[in-house]
């Protein structure tokens, strides 16, 4: 079953004939139970707006959520009076009338009891406030004083917010310099930069001076486009001049005839005798040649006028030309510069490595000669054994001559065959000493082999050594000639 709706008027600490003074909870307690009730539906509007401006202003942020921490001191304080009354009671036992409305006091605004006094009956109740209390009756308050109480109210928030972001300010700037000491009393770990080779250094001044370069050779192509501009329009302008006079010459022309049939008529105007009517005629006639004289001058005028405004556009374009040919030349003297640095860059990556390759033949040259060296020992060696195999061979042939004299002379066939076989011994030495020979005689020409192939590799070191002093040479001279032709220096090579 529904629970019925009521007003403040028809809660129960408004009916009955008892003397009923609630401990009221904190006002906190009372806003939010009546924003509890209104969301419930148990509490109309039309109750809510009975209420002073004060509580409903103080209703409707505690919906929204949006209610001060200052109010805190305005609707959190339980009243002072209601304990006083208490104690009052309890001590004499009495009937106590209380005041319907609180003394005011300096300092934070106490919340308002609900208090209900009878005649009829001396003994005092003391019961705890309702959910739903009387609407306490206080002075009205206007709707200036309400809003400018919201306002301080307001402004003592913000104050507050700013305070405690300061403090919050504060504590981060003292952790951070926590840190910072804590960051200086620890010893520096920071692993060391890598130096740059030198590779990358002129890698990196190249780069540097390709871009300068690139930029001015689009300077000097804007100003080359510049330039053909100016031509266009100077060869526009000397066609417009060659058309004017063109027109000017048939005019001028026609000028000339006509001065020279005034000077006829001005001639033949001296003639003292002619008649007054010749006279007048020749008159007239020479002032008609004058009207049309001038108005050929005039015509002509015009022609010229514009033949003079143009030649002093030419003019122009042909001011504008040398100053923009100016700056094409410096441009290009720049970008020549810079291309002068980008050369000598590149001359001397070409140095470096002419020169590690220079150290490098030394050290194969250096090599080589230590094998060729130890070659030309074996081989010295070998000789010297292959010339005490010589003489062991020599020694064994003479003994072989010897047995063969004896084998000459023997008569007895068992001293024969004693001295054959003698003989076949020492044959055999001499097989030995001759195969120990030639094995020598093999591994010496297998080391003048080699020793040859090391003299030719000597001799192509040496050949590519003398070819690269002559490159490192003319290097030196290249780079040497382009620094003074195009004004480079060293200052602007450092690496």
């Amino acid at each position: 079953m529904k629970e019925k709706k009521h007003s403040l008027e028809q809660t129960p600490i408004a009916q009955g004939n008892k003397t009923v003074v609630s401990t009221l909870r904190p006002m906190r307690t009372f806003v939010s139970d009546l924003s509890e009730l209104k969301q419930k539906g148990n509490l109309d509007d039309k109750a809510i707006q009975k209420l002073p401006q004060r509580i409903q202003d103080a209703v409707r942020r505690h919906e929204e959520g949006s209610l001060p921490p200052q109010a805190k001191t305005v609707f959190f304080k339980p009243s002072e009076e209601t304990e006083t009354v208490f104690e009052e009671k309890k001590k004499n036992e009495k009937e106590v009338v209380l005041d319907k409305a609180p003394k005011k006091k300096e300092g934070p605004i106490e919340t308002e009891e609900e208090k209900e006094i009878t005649d009829k009956d001396t003994s005092v109740v003391i019961a705890e406030a309702p959910r739903t209390p009387e609407i306490p009756k206080k002075e009205e308050v206007s709707a200036e004083e309400s809003d400018k109480r919201d306002k301080e109210t307001l402004v003592k928030s913000k104050l507050n917010k700013k305070d405690e972001g300061l403090e919050e300010e504060i504590k981060e700037k003292d952790a951070s310099e926590l840190k910072e000491a804590q960051k200086e009393s620890r010893p520096i770990t920071e692993a060391p930069k890598r130096e740059l080779s030198f590779e990358e250094r002129v890698n990196l001044k190249r780069q540097e001076v390709d871009k300068l370069t690139k930029e001015k050779e689009g300077e000097v192509n804007d100003v080359r486009e510049k330039i053909e501009d100016l031509n266009r329009e100077l060869e526009v302008a000397k066609g417009k001049v060659k058309g004017l006079e063109d027109r000017r010459t048939p005019i001028a022309e026609r000028e000339k005839g006509i001065e020279k049939k005034v000077l006829e008529i001005m001639e033949k105007e001296k003639d003292t005798g002619l008649s007054d009517e010749v006279k007048r005629s020749l008159g007239e006639e020479r002032w008609i040649l004058e009207e049309q004289r001038q108005v050929t001058e005039k015509e002509r005028w015009e022609i010229d006028k514009q033949i003079s405004e143009i030649d002093e556009k030419i003019l122009d374009i042909q001011k504008a030309q040398e100053g923009l040919n100016e700056e094409k030349e410096k441009l290009e003297s720049q970008k020549l510069h810079f291309e002068g640095i980008r050369d000598i860059l590149n001359s001397e990556d070409r140095k470096k490595k002419i020169k590690e390759r220079l150290i490098e033949i030394k050290e194969k040259q250096e090599a080589l000669e230590n094998e060729w060296d130890l070659k030309n020992d074996q081989k010295e060696g070998i000789r010297e054994k292959i010339d005490l195999l010589q003489i062991k061979k020599e020694e064994v042939e003479r003994h072989v001559e010897e047995i063969e004299e004896r084998e000459k002379t023997a008569d007895d066939p068992n001293i024969m065959h004693k001295i054959e076989k003698s003989r076949w011994e020492a044959e055999q030495r001499r097989r030995d000493v001759e195969q120990q020979r030639w094995r020598r005689e093999d591994s010496l020409k297998d080391i003048e082999n080699k020793m040859l192939y090391l003299e030719n590799r000597y001799r192509g070191f040496l050949k590519e050594y003398e070819r690269l002093e002559v490159s490192l040479k003319k290097l030196d001279e290249f780079i040497k000639k382009t620094k003074e032709e195009r004004g480079i220096l060293e200052k602007e090579l450092l690496i």
